[in-house]
């Protein structure tokens, strides 16, 4: 049976889809911000990619438009990418991590995205 990896690997594969996210479909909306989201669940945690926000709950034209594209490229980015190499990737380089920057508010405002991670785990599961 396959060992799921562990938070900071999910952490750090999401990091990395949010990097891709940048990169493919331009910077966030203004006032908005691509983040790791955690959701407690009974069967324990989850992690998305999600557009967060503070102020009203109102997405505009050019918000759901980003979302889609996002959307798309994290689809064609899970057929593309090798999870498990870069897995392996990540625990080569845990030493040399970062601090975590700091992050918004908790009452934050969340429109997941998507999780990249939902991939790896379903082809881990092969």
């Amino acid at each position: 049976m396959r060992k799921w990896p562990d938070r900071d690997a999910i952490q750090f594969e999401l990091e990395f889809g949010i990097a891709c996210l940048r990169r493919h479909c331009g910077p966030e909306p203004p006032g908005s911000l691509l983040d790791v989201v955690w959701h407690e669940h009974d069967l324990g945690a989850y992690a998305t990619i999600s557009l967060v926000w503070e102020g009203p709950g109102v997405l505009f034209d050019e918000d759901w438009a980003y979302l889609d594209r996002c959307s798309q490229t994290l689809a064609q980015l899970d057929e593309c990418v090798d999870w498990e190499t870069l897995h392996t990737i990540r625990e080569t380089r845990a030493k040399e991590s970062k601090p975590r920057r700091a992050r918004w508010p908790t009452d934050r405002i969340v429109a997941a995205v998507s999780s990249a991670f939902a991939g790896a785990a379903r082809k881990a599961r092969r």
